[in-house]
């Protein structure tokens, strides 16, 4: 269920971006930092999302415990 929510913030992300870019000026500039905000922090939600929900246990990079993050490669059990 969350993976799905964290994927429908990624499309209303994508959307406010494609508005952000028909705008001007100052309303431009917000909303292409808003919508790039919206979509990084929805799109890492939705892989640690993914992770955990594959038996990994949680992604690092967001403090949901010990587990294998795919963007890093490391794991949380494995010596540095």
């Amino acid at each position: 269920m969350a993976i799905a929510l964290y994927l429908i913030a990624v499309a209303l992300g994508y959307k406010m971006l494609t508005d952000a870019l028909k705008e001007k000026s100052t309303v431009r500039l917000v909303g292409l930092i808003l919508s790039i905000f919206v979509l990084v922090m929805a799109m890492s939600a939705s892989l640690c999302a993914l992770t955990k929900s594959m038996g990994a246990g949680g992604c690092p990079l967001v403090g949901m415990g010990k587990a294998f993050c795919p963007v890093t490669g490391k794991s949380d059990t494995q010596p540095a």
